[in-house]
């Protein structure tokens, strides 16, 4: 009987032409033969039936689409009598977009191999520094960065905002208000740049995400008074297209961005805490709302929405609201704008916040980042779907970054 699982797939390693892609994997060790290799395009679920067996010399697989597929990948080892085991965590999502855009990036992953990775930002000097998780939870040894941002510059937040599937950095200078975008790429500044044009006063960027869906992440400001949004398709530091959109609600504020319903573009989510927490989604094609969705449940005070994220690997984003009283937490598995299940899963401990979500393990599925702000301690807890399947105190993160430092943002 094969007990051992499958490596997970790791990210491109080999792209052609913009069209194909071959994905490999590291041997599972002991007594496997071959491989059960398993595909699922755009919002397919994966099939039952493998689409090719691999031998264990091999450990690669091309896989070809049409401009503008995405897919996932993941394999299944069997023995010498062909007997299969259990299958891989799925592949980070592959995008054929262009040559230069090998698959489809997501925020905190700077080296672009899949597990999302934690910024961490000394509050005395502002140096700026990466981790990773490795295995068990442990954090591993930091990478500085080159370039530290000045002590007053507000982070926007992080996205791949040019498309290299790894993710970039966004800051606002104050006095000017002008943002600087600061490209990355294996944990290392390509470049930076200033964004033109320069918002007046009043305008506040309130999310980022892919809203048409072209693999770049694009900005999302909107008016403080007024409530009037507009959102920004960015090509790198460049913006393409822009729009004020003709629904202006000033009570009425972005309490989140995700990919609702799972059709490869950022949609928005509004809530109105004064109306006992109502909320409404914008699905978005560009700068373009599709349609807007009221969801069928409330979020009231003092619940507040403590994230967007795939939960349970479905490729379409689910909701975490957090109780800011008592700190519970609870999941929202959606299908657009419509609720399939909602799990109460109490507090991680007294004091302790979410702070972020992330697939920190690269199973597919999104993880939840705690933190305690007195004893600077970090933790995170391992989701499949509504299920906690473990939680990892980290250890690295007192001995590593005392009380001198921050993870970003917090």
């Amino acid at each position: 009987m094969l007990c051992l699982v499958a490596a997970p797939v790791r990210s491109a390693v080999d792209l052609p032409n913009r069209t194909s892609a071959t994905l490999a994997w590291d041997s599972a060790p002991g007594g496997t033969e071959a491989y059960a290799v398993y595909v699922a395009f755009g919002d397919a679920p994966f099939p039952l039936a493998p689409v090719a067996i691999v031998s264990e010399n091999d450990r690669r697989f091309t896989v070809s689409g049409e401009f503008g597929d995405r897919f996932a990948l993941r394999v299944a080892a069997l023995d010498k009598n062909f007997d299969i085991g259990p299958t891989s965590p799925d592949s980070a999502q592959v995008c054929f977009l262009d040559e230069d855009s090998p698959r489809c990036g997501s925020a905190f992953d700077f080296d672009g191999t899949g597990p999302v990775e934690l910024l961490w930002r000394n509050q005395f000097t502002d140096e700026l520094a990466v981790t990773r998780l490795g295995a068990n939870g442990s954090v591993e040894a930091p990478t500085n960065l080159p370039l530290s941002p000045d002590a007053d510059w507000a982070f926007l937040g992080s996205a791949d905002f040019d498309g290299d599937a790894h993710a970039d950095l966004a800051w606002q200078i104050p006095d000017t208000r002008v943002v600087s975008m600061w490209l990355l790429r294996d944990n290392a500044i390509d470049e930076t740049v200033h964004i033109d044009p320069i918002l007046p006063p009043g305008w506040s960027m309130v999310g980022t995400g892919d809203f048409d869906g072209n693999g770049r992440d694009d900005l999302l400001w909107r008016h403080d008074a007024s409530g009037w949004l507009a959102p920004w398709l960015m090509d790198g530091p460049t913006v393409v297209d822009a729009k004020l959109l003709s629904h202006p609600l000033p009570d009425w504020g972005v309490a989140a961005t995700g990919d609702f319903d799972g059709d490869g573009k950022t949609d928005l989510l509004l809530r109105n805490p004064d109306l006992a927490g109502a909320m409404q989604m914008w699905f978005m094609n560009g700068v373009t709302v599709d349609r807007i969705e009221n969801v069928a449940a409330l979020a009231p005070p003092p619940w507040r929405i403590a994230g967007s994220a795939d939960f349970d690997g479905d490729r379409s984003d689910d909701l975490l609201t957090q109780h800011e009283s008592s700190a519970e937490i609870a999941v929202w598995l959606l299908e657009g704008s419509q609720i399939r299940e909602v799990r109460f899963l109490g507090t991680h401990d007294d004091g302790w916040n979410v702070i972020g979500t992330g697939d920190y393990n690269a199973d597919g599925r999104a993880d939840i980042l705690w933190r305690d702000p007195v004893a600077r301690a970090a933790a995170i807890w391992f989701q499949n779907g509504l299920d906690t399947l473990g939680s990892s105190n980290l250890p690295g993160s007192q001995s590593l970054f005392n009380t001198l430092w921050d993870i970003v943002p917090d």
